[in-house]
């Protein structure tokens, strides 16, 4: 596994979400909802999986259970703006964290 399984698609989710601050249609906060529900999703597995199931596992899910799509929060763009901003920067810490806690298992695994 490489270190991109786990910072690509944090990186990528917390592009997506920073471009949600600007004006966009209603579609693109759907799309947003569910990538995000399936990103936080796949890392929350990855935590687990790697048997990282400290904190990082339930922020991952509480992420999934905000942006959920099938029971959505409805908040204004005024609410949601900083939560964006918030839970970006939040998905890029806990995934580096995640890596590296990973990175020390694969050293240790070596010998």
């Amino acid at each position: 596994m490489t270190k991109l399984s786990i910072i690509l698609p944090a990186a990528a989710i917390s592009l997506l979400m920073l471009i949600a601050l600007g004006n966009n249609p209603y579609d693109y906060y759907t799309f947003l909802r569910i990538a995000t529900t399936i990103t936080v999703t796949y890392l929350a597995y990855k935590t687990y999986k790697n048997d990282e199931a400290d904190g990082l596992i339930w922020v991952f899910v509480t992420i999934a259970v905000l942006f959920n799509p099938f029971i959505p929060f409805y908040l204004s763009r005024e609410v949601w703006a900083p939560i964006n901003i918030i839970t970006a920067v939040t998905i890029i810490v806990c995934a580096v964290v995640l890596e590296r806690k990973m990175a020390k298992i694969r050293v240790v695994d070596k010998y």
